[in-house]
């Protein structure tokens, strides 16, 4: 990180001091905020002065009860040679097909299978795959400190619980990126993890703007975008036309009814349930400010020709990924925390004027507080003392406030200057190391 000149250091006031601290003295300024705000006080400094145990993730029937469902849908096709569009969650018809092999051994092995999968899958999102991407080629403790912290996290229990597969396929995307900027050698393979993840989950799509190598020859770049939305068009009629448009009529219904409760943090679920009655018009407002974030993301990457995937645009792609769906439940949640990762430890906030330091600690430190919120269930959230008189609590226990928060805050941090084109990044990634190599010797 880059400290500043010594002679701004030397103006030496006890504000050059506070704002001369590493990246990661603000995130875990905003990570207490949120631990004391969302855990601590709920469930040991209540009014009732007695521990209170929150049954915070919400237990549906048995555990799995979503891989119950999709091997319900293998069933259907493979077995009884019917639609399998039988249940209520309609994913891609190849994915029936994916987890066709789990329907040959005991239901507790196929859940213990996608488990063990989840598991690793994180591991690789979230420590892997930010070291491949942003070069540093080290697990550093920013990485610790999200990896970690998103494991023990609400959304990642809950993604357990429901035998859910997010962190699966987005995985699978982000490893398609990785082997495409670090293995040229193998972009078929890359192309082939890409579409795996959107026939498993549609909204991995959205990083189809991962694969823009080059921004100045744009033909080139247009035609390897529409081979591979070709390709996933296709697949969707890999089982048939009829299935095909049994999906459709499947998909339409989430789309049209999405299923309203407070762990729903997508844009359309936030709106009809805090304004019913203009939810079309705050849907589409909330839609259209993500959608100038997403647009000033593509124009920054552009401008600035990052070799690779730009850390800020990754991180809107997968915001979009968590608030555009119109069903996008809180096990979602742990698809950020990859994006999140590569994009604190790229922040350098010291060495760019005392007002811009200034601003960008304390948009880190927000940013870092409306990330880490997303780690607690919506259980302990509304006992804080001004909710319910002042802020409806609905604004605090649902996800989609904070998710936009953070892009907000991250489009501010990119606005003021604090991160780095990834060659500067790089140096001073170099420098760091030689200083601590001689510090050490």
């Amino acid at each position: 990180m880059m400290k500043g000149t010594d002679t701004e250091r030397g103006r030496g006031s006890w504000g050059w001091r506070i704002l001369d601290q590493p990246v990661l003295a603000w995130i875990l300024i905003g990570f207490l905020a949120s631990y004391l705000l969302f855990f601590l006080r709920p469930v040991f400094l209540n009014p009732k002065q007695a521990m209170f145990f929150p049954r915070y993730v919400p237990i549906f029937g048995s555990i799995g009860s979503d891989l119950i469902g999709t091997l319900s849908y293998s069933k259907s096709w493979l077995i009884e040679h019917h639609t399998p569009y039988v249940g209520s969650t309609p994913y891609p018809p190849l994915a029936s097909v994916l987890f066709s092999p789990l329907l040959f051994v005991p239901y507790r092995d196929a859940y213990l299978i996608i488990t063990l999968c989840t598991l690793a899958g994180y591991a690789i999102s979230t420590l892997w795959f930010p070291i491949m991407a942003g070069g540093s080629r080290r697990i550093t403790p920013c990485l610790l400190l999200l990896s970690l912290t998103g494991l023990l996290s609400y959304g990642f229990q809950f993604e357990l619980e429901r035998g859910q597969f997010n962190v699966i396929a987005m995985t699978l995307a982000l490893g398609a990126i990785a082997l495409f900027y670090g293995q040229p050698r193998f972009r078929l393979a890359s192309y082939v993890l890409f579409t795996l993840s959107i026939q498993l989950k549609i909204y991995p799509a959205i990083l189809i703007i991962a694969f823009v190598e080059d921004w100045g020859n744009w033909k080139k770049e247009l035609l390897r975008l529409l081979g591979i939305l070709g390709v996933n068009v296709a697949c969707l009629f890999a089982l048939g036309p009829r299935v095909f448009l049994d999906f459709v009529a499947a998909i339409k219904i989430p789309i049209l009814h999405p299923y309203l409760w407070v762990g729903n943090h997508s844009a359309a679920s936030f709106a009809m349930q805090l304004f019913p009655s203009h939810a079309r018009a705050l849907e589409l407002g909330l839609s259209a400010l993500f959608a100038l974030c997403f647009v000033y993301a593509v124009r920054v990457s552009h401008a600035r020709r990052w070799p690779g995937l730009d850390p800020y645009l990754l991180l809107a792609c997968c915001i979009g990924a968590l608030v555009l769906p119109s069903e996008s439940h809180d096990y979602t949640l742990p698809i950020l925390a990859p994006a999140a990762a590569l994009f604190f430890q790229r922040l350098e906030i010291a060495g760019k004027g005392r007002i811009r330091a200034g601003l960008g600690a304390f948009m880190l430190v927000l940013m870092s507080f409306a990330y880490s919120s997303t780690l607690f269930s919506y259980t302990t959230k509304a006992s804080l003392p001004f909710v319910g008189a002042r802020i409806p609590p609905f604004l605090i226990e649902n996800n989609f406030p904070a998710l936009l928060l953070v892009l907000l805050t991250a489009t501010a941090l990119v606005a003021l200057g604090h991160v780095p084109s990834r060659e500067a990044a790089l140096v001073g990634a170099a420098d760091s190391s030689g200083s601590a190599g001689e510090t050490g010797a």
